[in-house]
């Protein structure tokens, strides 16, 4: 069968930011009326930043990354609202209708009401599923944890050498991957000492963690911790970091992690039940990343710990 072509309103404003927007070979483009020819078919998408209170438009074409269940409707609409976080507030949206990307519209969700849960029920709620398995793997963490610690008393080890110092100073090392390109698309998770976005990283789905400034030394400690220790399946994949002057003046520090689809183990844990299985292979993942955050460091002949 033929796919279907969709015709897109094709636009790209100065380079660098608007360039890194998108997927690579999106299609043919006729500049004579400013559209193009997606050449996989699919989404078309629009990027608009907020410049001197002004809606600039910063580039229109075809959605083309693999693997990116991003939610388009037939309308460009922009459910999302924009980011403080980044240097610029930008909307983003994506469609799959032809030439549903000329121009967007902004239709935010109304914070979702909270139901009264009934004070007097005798079956076993959704609600309380959540809390048995959190409780079942917060006390096999808690068990590991004291039993690793009863191991590090136990061996006694000395004060740490001239290594630590070395590894602190490799912990500091400049940043590896530009940020310039960074766009803040949509917020997915707030904690106690930050918010979590999913971004975009030259055609890469990122996870940035967003520090205030009165979290500086949460921010350092997170990002200590990260760059010292290596890659493993159970931690959460550490990216770059970045200290910068968010859009009203203030510092902000940003935490890159790899993107996770399914979101954190609370937001999981929230939309769905566990059989008794899952919960152990869950609580076994959760028990071997924080052994290994606890794992001694072995650099040199010394052990950090």
């Amino acid at each position: 069968a033929q796919i279907e072509q969709r015709e897109c309103a094709y636009a790209e404003q100065p380079q660098g930011l608007a360039e890194r927007i998108g997927g690579r070979g999106e299609g043919r483009v006729f500049l004579e009326n400013s559209t193009i020819r997606c050449s996989h078919g699919g989404r078309c998408f629009g990027v608009w930043g907020k410049r001197n209170n002004e809606i600039v438009l910063v580039k229109q074409g075809c959605w083309t990354n693999v693997g990116d269940h991003q939610e388009c409707f037939d309308r460009c609409v922009v459910t999302n609202p924009p980011s403080v976080a980044q240097n610029g507030t930008y909307r983003y949206c994506c469609c799959n209708k032809d030439m549903c990307n000329l121009n967007f519209t902004e239709d935010y969700p109304p914070p979702s009401p909270t139901t009264a849960l009934p004070l007097h029920s005798h079956r076993l709620h959704r609600e309380e599923v959540i809390v048995v398995a959190l409780a079942t793997v917060s006390l096999v963490a808690v068990f590991v944890i004291l039993i690793f610690f009863g191991y590090r008393m136990l061996r006694g080890r000395g004060k740490h050498s001239q290594n630590t110092l070395n590894i602190l100073e490799t912990a500091l090392s400049p940043p590896s991957l530009d940020l310039d390109n960074l766009i803040l698309l949509e917020l997915i998770g707030r904690g106690r000492y930050g918010t979590v976005y999913k971004g975009s990283l030259d055609d890469r789905s990122v996870a940035v963690k967003v520090f205030v400034s009165a979290n500086r030394q949460q921010f350092t400690n997170e990002r200590m911790i990260y760059r010292l220790i290596l890659d493993h399946e159970n931690v959460a994949g550490f990216l770059e970091s970045e200290e910068r002057v968010g859009t009203e003046g203030r510092t902000e520090f940003l935490l890159l992690l790899e993107f996770y689809p399914h979101g954190s183990l609370c937001t999981y844990l929230s939309g769905h039940t566990l059989d008794w299985r899952s919960c152990c292979r869950m609580a076994q993942s959760v028990t071997k990343g924080l052994a290994y955050l606890h794992t001694e460091i072995q650099r040199g002949g010394e052990t950090l710990r």
